[in-house]
């Protein structure tokens, strides 16, 4: 648990030491599409998904083995085969598990009629069943099992054998995900290194829409909100008009004139957001922060830490394509990927301030919420992990083995649930209590256009003037364990009031 906590607090703690969590966002997408690949592409999954498919219609546990290559004619024949090869088996064990009583007044021939017609699909009475009597049944029995089978069909599954079947699923899961419609063409015979690298890059064009598409989306939910009461954002107003032309000329004031207050006072709410929208469009620079990675992986070839010249080239660079100013010395001395946090936080500030307030929130979100039921998950199993001594099994090495494995998948989760909740932020639960305050904020470094100052250390100056929180101590008179209670009973203090105390 040492090793679970220190890497959970460790990443949390990353995180609010202001570690980008759009690199990390867009390493989970790609990573989640790299797996659906390998998953979706993998040349058994059509025999797989046939084998599950069959199992659940015909009762019979296959194995994607048993479909391998096989054609549609094929793979029927031999499912149905196996299913009739086992309808005696299976016949047996219900029989004796109703009627194996040497009584026979605890023969439960009721049950026995419910499992056979569940099984098989059949219409049997259980009074029937009792006059054919049980040396029988077998025989009787068999003959219906054996037509039921004939009688399903498998033809829905036919699809699932298909060459294409693969690809389609994969296309079906992007659109279920990321809402992102890919045509199959697009992708047909590509191999899945290019099929992986065109996936990511529509993700990407989605996100970067969303990064244009969110700022609006949360001025609009802080000022023009249309839910009902119940659901109305905190401290917004039904329609504020004048609260949202204010906000705009803040937030997209390089684009002000474009912006007139007889618009806000007479469009709709839908045509407002459409114009906010191609505003908002045309303050995000054409570039982003992909190019800016190009850019220092061109500065630090051949080289692990900066020096002056490669940050005066990156400032420079800043300064010409994105109007950001950052001092030379931010950037001298440090590593690539340091460099790539600094000026990613700074695009971010000036670019998509909203942006980077609801990935951190989400992130911490979602870490903080499923942490804590995976510390539930191992108390569970270390009250439990001691049944598995009756096995032969050293409890520890269970305890240890499973622990890790449930926190492996803690981290899928997390993965998982940012990269689908990061497309749907508006809608999304553990996001709607900070769109309010992301419509509301103000951004006093976006009309300048330049690093904002930055305190020695690090801390911006409104923490560095903070009053210092006293160390709680106790100046009174510490009563030993020993020493004669204080309430006067003439006990020693470890055996009356510590004692008291304590439970």
């Amino acid at each position: 648990m040492d090793t679970q906590r220190r890497r959970v607090y460790g990443y949390r703690q990353e995180i609010l030491n202001d570690t980008n969590c759009k690199i990390r966002i867009v390493g989970m997408i790609a990573h989640q599409i790299k797996m659906a690949i390998d998953r979706f592409l993998d040349r058994k999954y059509g025999a797989d998904s046939f084998a599950q498919y069959a199992s659940d219609k015909l009762g019979v546990e296959f194995k994607g083995s048993d479909f391998d290559r096989s054609t549609y004619e094929e793979a029927e024949l031999y499912a149905k085969n196996k299913a009739l090869s086992v309808t005696i088996t299976q016949l047996q064990d219900f029989i004796e598990e109703n009627l194996g009583s040497d009584e026979e007044s605890e023969w439960n021939w009721q049950a026995l009629t419910n499992q056979v017609n569940k099984r098989w699909e059949l219409d049997n009475a259980e009074k029937t069943l009792k006059s054919v009597g049980k040396s029988d049944l077998v025989e009787y029995l068999s003959k219906q099992t054996e037509d039921s089978v004939e009688k399903i069909s498998l033809q829905e599954g036919s699809i699932l054998l298909q060459p294409k079947w693969g690809l389609s699923s994969l296309l079906n899961w992007m659109k279920l995900k990321f809402q992102i419609d890919v045509p199959e063409s697009s992708l047909v015979n590509q191999p899945p290194s290019e099929v992986e690298k065109i996936l990511v890059g529509k993700a990407k064009e989605l996100y970067r829409q969303k990064e244009i598409t969110f700022p609006v989306a949360a001025g609009m939910a802080k000022f023009m909100n249309e839910g009902a009461s119940s659901q109305a954002v905190p401290g917004s107003q039904k329609y504020n008009r004048e609260g949202l032309y204010k906000w705009a000329q803040s937030r997209f004031h390089q684009f002000a004139s474009d912006l007139s207050e007889e618009s806000f006072r007479t469009l709709s709410r839908a045509e407002i957001q459409q114009m906010l929208v191609q505003v908002s469009f045309k303050a995000m620079p054409e570039i982003g922060q992909a190019d800016i990675d190009l850019k220092l992986a061109e500065a630090f070839h051949g080289t692990q830490v900066s020096e002056e010249g490669d940050a005066k080239d990156l400032c420079d660079y800043m300064r010409t394509q994105l109007q950001i100013d950052i001092p030379t010395e931010k950037l001298t001395g440090v590593s690539q990927d340091a460099a790539r946090q600094i000026m990613w936080n700074i695009f971010d500030d000036h670019y998509r301030p909203e942006m980077r307030i609801m990935e951190r929130g989400l992130v911490l979100a979602q870490l903080d919420s499923t942490w804590k039921n995976h510390l539930y998950v191992m108390d569970h199993l270390r009250s439990t992990v001691g049944l598995r001594g009756y096995a032969q099994e050293d409890p520890k090495t269970v305890y240890k083995r499973e622990g890790m494995k449930e926190f492996e998948a803690m981290w899928e989760g997390v993965e998982e649930r940012v990269s689908e909740i990061v497309f749907r932020m508006e809608d999304a639960d553990e996001v709607q209590d900070t769109v309010w305050v992301i419509g509301s904020a103000t951004h006093e470094s976006a009309p300048r256009l330049q690093a904002p100052e930055v305190q020695s250390n690090g801390a911006p100056e409104e923490i560095k003037q903070e009053k210092k929180v006293e160390t709680i101590r106790n100046f009174g008179e510490r009563i030993g364990r020993n020493d004669p209670c204080s309430c006067g009973s003439g006990k020693k203090f470890k055996n009356c009031c510590m004692r008291t105390n304590a439970v």
